[in-house]
């Protein structure tokens, strides 16, 4: 039984085929640390037996990392190690213009998986450094919102 990686059911599990081990591996990385478990052919019953646990594995453990936005289609960044702004997707630039230096807070995000990334500037000028980096994390987080609203498929009532 071959996974596609496209079928969102076989998201965060990975097909194993080696000398002594062959089965499903579950694998979810939350805040840098890895969640992972085997669920064996022979263990389990079978291929399918298997890959049935290994689903039903990978989604409690979903939602018990991830709570509510488990079941979103799209990963969404809340930490980067290099981030200068101490706010993910806003960062500070300064851009020379001729004899003018322009200073902003820009708030970006993807709208659409795989798409262009879009941009949004903050004028420190116009708004003051406070007032501009607010803003900027305000658009930002409600830009997240909606991508996470779009993503989380809706379940029957």
């Amino acid at each position: 039984m071959k996974l596609s990686r496209k079928n969102p059911a076989n998201r965060n599990i990975t097909r194993m085929e080696h000398e002594k081990v062959r089965g499903y591996w579950v694998r979810v990385v939350k805040d840098g640390k890895l969640h992972q478990k085997l669920f064996s052919d022979g263990q389990y019953g079978g291929k399918r037996k298997a890959i049935t646990a290994a689903r039903a594995y990978r989604d409690e453990l979903r939602r018990r990392l991830f709570g509510e936005h488990a079941d979103a289609g799209r990963r969404i960044c809340t930490s980067f190690k290099s981030n200068s702004s101490g706010v993910v997707g806003v960062h500070y630039v300064e851009k020379q213009r001729g004899n003018s230096v322009s200073q902003a807070y820009v708030a970006s995000w993807c709208p659409t998986k795989g798409g262009p990334q879009r941009h949004k500037y903050f004028s420190v000028k116009k708004l003051g450094k406070r007032e501009a980096f607010r803003q900027a994390v305000d658009f930002r987080q409600a830009r997240v919102e909606e991508i996470l609203k779009e993503s989380t498929p809706r379940r029957p009532q």
